[in-house]
């Protein structure tokens, strides 16, 4: 029985005692139309009881007799020490009761995102004494001025099988306040491209449940070894990194160890935000878990195999080997702003961004061995729209010039993970998918844009010998590749078309680094490096064996049976 039913009982029991004293205290009219009041009350606390309570419970023999005791009563007042006694009896058997059963959701707005939530909600689905709900909810997209403008929601037809989605019009949570929920949008109305439905902000969700558990979409990819630097909380002062849910939620999951600690001197050095929302100093060290991250689980969890890939990429795939380009989101706000500084104005035309863009694409179509594979980040063209009204028509010429040109794979489907299984090599802008790759160890780079060199010396070589060999070097000397007195864990410049440490950039880069991924059997020490990018995965990263998502729903589990109160 869940929690929720238990205390729901007792609050029964508490009422119908209290009913049955004041039996004590009437007299004659009184007496009879309070026997009938209560009679009526234990036939509904019956009927409740049968639905909620296990078969064979002692509760419906107690309630029987205790509806035919009243009856006698109105009868004869001699009953009303045996009514008292069978009371008593009542409220001992609901003490005596465990919650054994567990009622646990989990919201999600867009289906190419659910693979944060995935792995727990596998693990909750497959517990018998957990009833757990997968309910995809609406989401909104927002114009330049911020006003609400089309609806979306991705139910039936988004999700594979193994998903037993609730629409969420037939779930009221309010009434069934769930044990737990687990969310993973942290914004609510802070979002300048999309908004969830107002009824799943977190602020509304806290209300009606015991637990609300926030597990993050986007992975921060720079973690850092002094969360507390002075530089480091202005800049997060600064860009406002504190979200509703991570003032609401009660459990706020992260990937690492170092991610838990960032959140807590923030709190503390903004004592109004905990003052205001009751956050205390303990639930702040309570509140941040590192358990890993059910998107990790899913890249181990799953290769090739468990993708089929439409006949139309399978033709072109056939025999070539795969880069996969992820252009994401901040990398081309980044750019865009530095051309509004000498522009004035957002350019329209030859932004930074987009030439980089273009000299990739063109580059790959001079091969016949090896297939680019493209997919931007799935709020690429609605935060264009949204933020960079200017720049989306130039987007969606080079879009439909990439796909006319039939030379690659444009990939705007939901699931990202079909690329990276599939994928021999990545090029990425700096985003979280830069850390969910270097679990592959297949290798990747990331393309200098607003981190260009100023004055570099430029590497005429061929192949990917001399950027591999920069690489290696820092990998070997320092944890997460950090040879430099920098406050990070992961230093991603190394990964750079450019080799920041010596001041050199490599010309032909993408050509290169595709002879890396084509023929790596020329690099003996392919293998040595691709050992250590797993190796800094896994020094960073919790729980990196693909189990977080089933550690995560245990710890959620056993917080939620072993909590005392119902919060209601």
């Amino acid at each position: 029985m869940r929690k929720l039913y238990i205390k729901q009982l007792y609050d029964l029991t508490k009422t119908l005692d209290t009913a049955c004293r004041e039996l004590e205290k009437q007299k004659n009219g009184c007496f009879l139309d309070l026997c009938a009041v209560t009679q009526e009350f234990v036939s509904g606390m019956y009927d409740y009881m049968e639905t909620v309570a296990d078969e064979g419970s002692k509760l419906s023999e107690l309630l029987r007799r205790l509806y035919e005791l009243l009856y006698d009563a109105s009868q004869d007042r001699n009953y009303i020490k045996q009514i008292l006694e069978t009371v008593n009896d009542l409220k001992e058997e609901v003490d005596s009761f465990k919650a054994d059963k567990i009622e646990v959701v989990f919201f999600c707005y867009r289906a190419s995102m659910s693979d944060s939530l995935e792995s727990v909600y596998f693990a909750a689905k497959e517990d018998p004494s957990c009833d757990a709900y997968f309910i995809p909810v609406p989401y909104f997209d927002r114009g330049s001025n911020g006003n609400i403008n089309q609806i979306h929601f991705e139910g039936e037809g988004y999700y594979s099988d193994q998903y037993e989605l609730t629409d969420w019009k037939q779930y009221d949570v309010q009434a069934r306040h769930p044990d737990v929920i687990f969310i993973m949008n942290p914004y609510d109305n802070r979002n300048l491209v999309t908004s969830l439905h107002p009824d799943f902000y977190s602020s509304h969700l806290k209300n009606h449940t015991d637990m609300l558990v926030y597990i993050e979409y986007g992975l921060p990819y720079w973690l850092y070894r002094d969360p507390c630097a002075k530089e480091l909380q202005e800049e997060y002062e600064k860009n406002g990194i504190v979200l509703p849910a991570h003032i609401y939620s009660d459990y706020d999951i992260r990937y690492a160890k170092e991610l838990a600690e960032v959140h807590k001197p923030i709190f503390a050095a903004n004592p109004e935000i905990s003052q205001s929302y009751n956050i205390t100093p303990e639930k702040i060290q309570e509140k941040f878990i590192p358990l890993g991250s059910p998107k990790f689980d899913k890249i181990l969890n799953t290769g090739r195999e468990d993708y089929v890939l439409p006949e139309k990429w399978k033709r072109k795939t056939e025999g070539k080997k795969i880069i996969l380009y992820n252009t994401g989101l901040a990398e081309l706000l980044k750019s865009s702003e530095r051309d509004k500084e000498s522009e004035k104005d957002y350019v329209p035309h030859g932004s930074r961004y987009f030439e980089k863009l273009c000299s990739i694409i063109e580059s790959f179509g001079k091969h016949e061995d090896v297939i680019l594979w493209w997919r931007p980040h799935p709020l690429l063209e609605a935060t264009l729209r949204s933020m960079r009204p200017v720049l989306l028509q130039e987007y969606l010429e080079i879009v439909n010039n990439f796909k006319n040109s039939g030379k690659g794979i444009f990939d705007d489907t939901e699931d990202l993970h079909r690329a990276i299984a599939w994928s021999d090599g990545m090029i990425s802008d700096e985003s979280s998918l830069l850390l969910l790759y270097t679990a592959t160890g297949k290798p990747f780079y990331i393309p200098s844009i607003t981190k260009a060199l100023s004055q570099p010396v430029y590497d005429d070589g061929e192949g990917f010998y001399a950027p591999l060999a920069g690489r290696l070097k820092n990998m070997r000397a320092a944890k997460g590749a950090n040879v430099g007195d920098w406050n990070c864990c992961i230093w991603w410049d190394n990964f750079l078309e450019e080799d920041v440490m010596r001041n050199t950039h490599f010309n032909n880069y993408t050509e290169r680094f595709m002879d890396f991924v084509l023929h790596p059997e020329k690099y003996p020490d392919a293998e040595e490096y691709r050992q250590l990018q797993i190796k800094m995965f896994k020094d960073f990263v919790v729980n990196p064996d693909g189990t977080a998502g089933r550690k995560i729903y245990e710890f959620v589990k056993k917080k939620a049976m072993g909590q005392k109160e119902v919060r209601l």
